[in-house]
C-alpha cells in the first residue's frame, strides 16, 4: 500500500475520531491518576487509528496476536500521550516562568506526539519486521512530534460556548475541537509508517 494511501487512511481515521467525540466506554475520567476520558478526548480515537494500522499491515500477513499487540500499543500510546500533554502543559503553565502560551502548547504537544508515535511504532514494528530498518523509528517519531507541536489556537474549532468540548456542524453532527489535530497527527504518523514499510531494504 502506498505512502499516500496510508496517509489518507490516517486522515480519515482522524476525521471519524473528531466527529464521534463522546465514546468513552463508560470508563471513569480518572483511573489511577491517568486521565482516560475527558469530553472530546476519548478512547475511540486510538481504536479508529489502530484499525487503520491493522488494515495497512494486514496485506503482508498479520497474526491475531500481533494484531492485538498493534491495538494495545496504539491505545496505550494515546492514553499516555494525553497524560503527557496535560502534565507538561500544566507544569509549564504554572512553573514555566511566563512562557508564551503558543510555546507551552508546542512543547506539550510535541512531547505528547513523540510518546504516542513511539508506542504506536513499537506495536507496529513488532507486527512487521520490515519496519525495523535503521532510521524508520526516528522518522515515525519525528512525524508524530512535529504534528503534535502544531496544536495551536488556529487548529481549534470555535466552541458553542465557553468550556464546550464540541461544536455543531450540521443536524446531529458534532465535531471535536481537536479534529484537525487528529487528522494531522494520524495522517502524518500513518504516512511515515507506510513510507518505512515501502522503503527498499
Amino acid at each position: 500500500m502506498s505512502t499516500i494511501v496510508w496517509g489518507l487512511l490516517g486522515a480519515v481515521s482522524g476525521l471519524v475520531s473528531g466527529i464521534v467525540p463522546d465514546f468513552g466506554f463508560g470508563l471513569p475520567q480518572d483511573a489511577g491518576g491517568l486521565v482516560i476520558h475527558t469530553g472530546g478526548v476519548t478512547l475511540f480515537t486510538p481504536l479508529a487509528f489502530a484499525l487503520v494500522l491493522v488494515i495497512g499491515l494486514a496485506p503482508g500477513g498479520l497474526a491475531p496476536v500481533k494484531g492485538a499487540l498493534v491495538f494495545l500499543a496504539t491505545v496505550a500510546g494515546w492514553v499516555l500521550a494525553i497524560n503527557v500533554w496535560l502534565q507538561i502543559g500544566n507544569f509549564l503553565d504554572s512553573e514555566g516562568g511566563g512562557l508564551r502560551p503558543e510555546l507551552v502548547r508546542a512543547l506539550a504537544g510535541g512531547a505528547a506526539g513523540l510518546v504516542g508515535a513511539a508506542l504506536t511504532f513499537a506495536g507496529a514494528s513488532r507486527a512487521r519486521p520490515a519496519l525495523r530498518r535503521a532510521g524508520s523509528a526516528a522518522r515515525v517519531i519525528l512525524a508524530g512530534t512535529v504534528a503534535g507541536m502544531l496544536f495551536q489556537d488556529w487548529i481549534i474549532i470555535e466552541p458553542l460556548s465557553a468550556g464546550a468540548q464540541t461544536t455543531l456542524v450540521g443536524p446531529g453532527i458534532e465535531v471535536s475541537q481537536f479534529i484537525l489535530l487528529y487528522v494531522l497527527w494520524q495522517a502524518a504518523v500513518a504516512a511515515a509508517i507506510g513510507h518505512a514499510l515501502n522503503r527498499r531494504a
